[in-house]
């Protein structure tokens, strides 16, 4: 089953080395979080931000939570998912 191993490998990968398989690029949790930010404004660049503050937003795959901590501020409620255990774990 495709879900099964998704989920046997991402927990894996974060078991053994969390910072290189969900930051591992960045050089601190500072730029983690910056790049987060930078991110998610490109993804709701153009939305009417005056508005989405009364919008409920869903995050499937959310990982560590690099772009839900800046959403969490963004949307009235907000709910993130991730198939991986260790990842909601992290974040």
């Amino acid at each position: 089953d495709i879900a099964a191993r998704m989920k046997r490998d991402w927990n894996h990968r974060l078991e053994f080395d969390p910072d290189f398989w969900m930051a591992g690029w960045t050089e601190s949790s500072e730029r983690w979080l910056a790049s987060g930010y930078r991110d998610f404004q490109s993804l709701v660049d153009g939305m009417c931000s005056s508005e989405a503050n009364q919008w409920r937003a869903f995050e499937y795959g959310c990982g560590t939570g690099r772009l839900t901590r800046v959403a969490a501020g963004y949307f009235k409620q907000l709910r993130a998912v991730d198939i991986s255990e260790a990842a909601v774990c992290c974040a």
